[in-house]
């Protein structure tokens, strides 16, 4: 099992929602409005810094992860076709317990 960690942008959470649905991910918690600074720079949601990110949680199969990870990746193509969108996956190894 699979645990990934999806920060983006928040206009990109709609495509997210969408590969998540499409690679039959078993469910997901997302968490809206967040802040932060990283690579792509601040979002604080302000005038000066604006924008906010969302997070999703999704626990999965290795291999619907990778089919997950595929599809952002063509996703991300196109959208950069206007701009390229501010996205990062992180997966970890996980035990489900309960």
């Amino acid at each position: 099992m699979v645990l990934l960690t999806i920060i983006c942008e928040t206009s990109f959470d709609e495509t997210i929602h969408g590969l998540l649905d499409k690679v039959g991910a078993p469910g997901f918690t997302r968490f809206s409005g967040v802040t932060g600074s990283g690579e792509t720079g601040r979002r604080e949601g302000t005038i000066v810094w604006p924008g906010r990110n969302t997070i999703f949680l999704a626990a999965m199969e290795e291999a619907l992860a990778d089919q997950f990870v595929a599809g952002l990746g063509d996703a991300i193509e196109v959208a950069s076709r206007v701009r390229k969108p501010a996205v990062r996956v992180f997966s970890e190894n996980v035990v489900v317990r309960i």
